[in-house]
This record gives C-alpha cells, sequence and structure tokens, in this order.
C-alpha cells in the first residue's frame, strides 16, 4: 500500500485555489466586522488584510496545476499569483 502525499493546508489545484479564494469572504466579513467595532470602540486592533494575507497564502504551498493546463493562461496565472504572494510574505519577514 503506497502513502499518499498528504497536506494539512490542502493539495491540488481547483481546490487549493478555493481554499485561498474562501478566505477573500472571510476578509470581507471581518472589515464589516471591524468596521462596527469601530464605531462603537472608536479604534481597530489590527490590520485584517494582513491576516487574511497569512492565512490565505497557506494554500498555496501544495498547489498543483494539472498537465493539461501546464501551458495556459491559467498556468501563468497561477504561478504568478504564487509568486507574487510568496515575495510578499518574504518581504513582509525580512
Amino acid at each position: 500500500m503506497s502513502k499518499k502525499k498528504t497536506s494539512e493546508f490542502g493539495k491540488g489545484f481547483v481546490y487549493n485555489l478555493i481554499l485561498f479564494a474562501k478566505h477573500y469572504e472571510n476578509i470581507i466579513k471581518e472589515v464589516e466586522m471591524r468596521d462596527k467595532q469601530k464605531e462603537l470602540i472608536g479604534e481597530v486592533l489590527t490590520n485584517p488584510y494582513s491576516n487574511w494575507f497569512y492565512k490565505a497564502t497557506d494554500h498555496l504551498y501544495d498547489v498543483e496545476i494539472p498537465e493539461q493546463w501546464k501551458r495556459t493562461k491559467i498556468a501563468r496565472l497561477t504561478k504568478e499569483l504564487i509568486e507574487i504572494c510568496f515575495n510578499s510574505l518574504k518581504k513582509s519577514i525580512s
């Protein structure tokens, strides 16, 4: 029996991109909630966009572009998204 490679943040292509996008839904809700909090307490505690970005980028580590899409615009845009995200993470850490 062979062991399948697993990932804590999802593995594949479409699945991982959907998980990444779902974090966007969360940021919209979080920003709305923080706007209401700001009205009540007069401050915003943390930057919700930074939190969203760190959480969402986790799902890009194990993206696997299917063979039939490797030479398409979808693959190119996915690679660009991954590169932008990881370069931004490196900059924010240093």
